[in-house]
């Protein structure tokens, strides 16, 4: 598929400052086309610690072959706003090439191995056997919020581990600008060897994270659940964590720019979850949750998800809820940004279409911030933190 980067109009919150370019995958095919990608997953278990230093490496620095996946893609380098051509023969391999630049154009090049104490992965490399499996074609519908403890990775679950010390099939750059880098690595695994890192992100608006095309029919309702570590601190403005994109019954082009999203997040030392309006021009009005609960610091935690886009018993899809250790926080902050705008319909989902992971701040940073991401999971079921 075909990664490029889109320049946002600029957008200021009423307690922060300004929002960066948000660089998005441009999928303009038909949802048939976009969410027929084949991909493995698998889980996890019981938990474990593990805490050795190691630097990572950069996304786009340094040149990648092959990767994970069915096809290689080949960038080539663009300006701003630029877009990344496709190029190349199938391959063993994945993303060969086409990381995203911090100045804003496509590199060729892939997420390249750091040096350290532990190693990082790249989004080229030698390929090898996926450490995910499909569960199923997904579907509409899902359990009733806390009915049971989760299906866990069965059934139509997408699971998602790092364990084999690379980029899972499929996933490929969407956003590295600013500083730090987006790495696989052994720094701080959940359980088994590995996890994602978002390292040393610092200063102005770094954004660094992962896209996903879901399989096709994935449905408008998506139950999910991911192991965190964050330190030193929460952010004291918005960053997004997992972004969600969905089409609804009007839509006919399903690049991401065209589609609503819900994301989970941090800001404002707590946890945050927000509903969006499509990209153009901006993204806004954005439906804006923030709970009093402070975010987990200096140890792994569990949050679970619920983005109910097709909400069968409401008129409009259903607000995002969020669970931390089995227990739902309450957003007693709920607004409308900007505040002079008209609050949007909410459209119901027919199926979410792209899933986005890592760290995306649309502030800047206080302090030089790592985040470890790991045990990834989706469906139309609550996956549940066993």
């Amino acid at each position: 598929m075909m990664w490029f980067q889109r320049q946002s109009s600029p957008m200021t919150h009423s307690m922060k400052q300004s929002r960066s370019r948000l660089l998005l995958p441009a999928v303009l095919l038909p949802v048939s086309v976009l969410c027929g990608l084949a991909v493995l997953a698998c889980g996890k278990s019981s938990p474990s610690s593990s805490a050795t230093n190691a630097n990572g490496g950069q996304v786009g620095t340094s040149g990648g072959s092959t990767g994970l996946g069915s096809a290689g893609l080949t960038g080539t380098t663009a300006g701003a706003g630029g877009m990344m051509s496709v190029g190349g023969s199938a391959a063993v391999g994945g993303v060969s090439s086409g990381g995203v630049s911090p100045s804003g154009g496509m590199n060729t090049g892939g997420i390249s191995a750091g040096g350290g104490g532990g190693p990082s992965t790249s989004v080229g490399g030698s390929g090898g056997s996926p450490s995910t499996s499909v569960g199923g074609g997904g579907g509409s519908g899902g359990s009733m919020p806390g009915a049971d403890a989760g299906v866990g990775c069965t059934g139509d679950t997408l699971c998602f581990d790092f364990d084999d010390g690379q980029v899972p099939t499929g996933w490929a750059p969407v956003t590295n600008s600013g500083a730090g880098s987006i790495v696989v690595d052994t720094t701080k695994p959940h359980n088994g060897t590995h996890s994602l890192h978002v390292m040393d992100a610092s200063g102005d608006n770094p954004m660094h994270s992962l896209g996903f095309t879901l399989p096709q029919n994935f449905g408008g309702t998506m139950w999910g659940r991911v192991y965190l570590y964050l330190t030193p601190e929460g952010p004291t403005q918005h960053g997004a964590i997992v972004k969600a994109r969905y089409a609804d019954a009007a839509d006919t082009m399903f690049g991401p720019e065209n589609l609503d999203w819900y994301e989970t997040g941090v800001g404002h030392g707590s946890y945050e979850a927000i509903w969006h309006e499509p990209q153009p021009p901006t993204g806004l009005p954005e439906w804006e949750m923030i709970s009093d609960t402070p975010i987990t610091l200096d140890q792994w935690f569990c949050e679970e998800f619920l983005f109910d886009g097709a909400n069968p018993t409401g008129a409009e899809a259903a607000e995002p809820r969020v669970w931390v250790e089995g227990t739902e926080l309450p957003f007693p902050d709920k607004h409308l940004y900007p505040g002079n705008a008209v609050k949007p319909v909410f459209d119901k989902a027919t199926n979410f279409i792209l899933v986005e992971l890592g760290l995306i701040m649309y502030h800047p940073l206080n302090a030089t911030t790592n985040l470890w991401i790991d045990d990834f999971a989706i469906g139309p079921q609550r996956v549940g933190c066993q």
